[in-house]
């Protein structure tokens, strides 16, 4: 006759229990330590996405991105900044960056919103424009 170890069930039991109490409570306070990331502010979202359609629908913008040239690209910051004052861009294809010696980070105190756009040319060819915008210092 098999005799059943009732006590062994029951510490098994608890231990299982201790085991998900614990779990949860490691899970609940990992999920407190969640960095807030900053969102992008209306405004900044909105100019953000009209100048991405402008990119992509302006022919001859999009033609000037495929050529590294600094002062088209000058040509189209300085039109962004007109269009939208309070703000400034800086905007430039990646493949441009070493011919251009651009230089990638900006020197502001202010908070700077970056996007990226992958554009394609009649021939095929691609290029990656990042637009970052901040607000004008005062």
């Amino acid at each position: 006759m098999v005799k059943n170890n009732k006590k062994g069930y029951m510490k098994t039991f608890e231990a299982l229990i201790a085991l998900l109490i614990f779990l949860g409570v490691v899970i609940y306070s990992l999920s407190l330590r969640q960095v807030e990331q900053p969102s992008v502010p209306e405004d900044i979202r909105i100019v953000q996405r009209s100048l991405m359609e402008k990119i992509e629908n302006d022919v001859s913008m999009k033609n000037d991105f495929f050529v590294c040239n600094q002062s088209k690209l000058n040509n189209i910051v300085d039109n962004m900044e007109s269009m939208y004052s309070g703000l400034e861009f800086d905007v430039y294809p990646v493949e441009c960056i070493e011919d251009l010696n651009i230089d990638v980070v900006v020197s502001t105190k202010q908070n700077v919103y970056t996007n990226s756009l992958i554009i394609f040319n009649s021939a095929g060819d691609s290029r990656t424009v990042t637009i970052k915008i901040w607000r004008r210092e005062v």
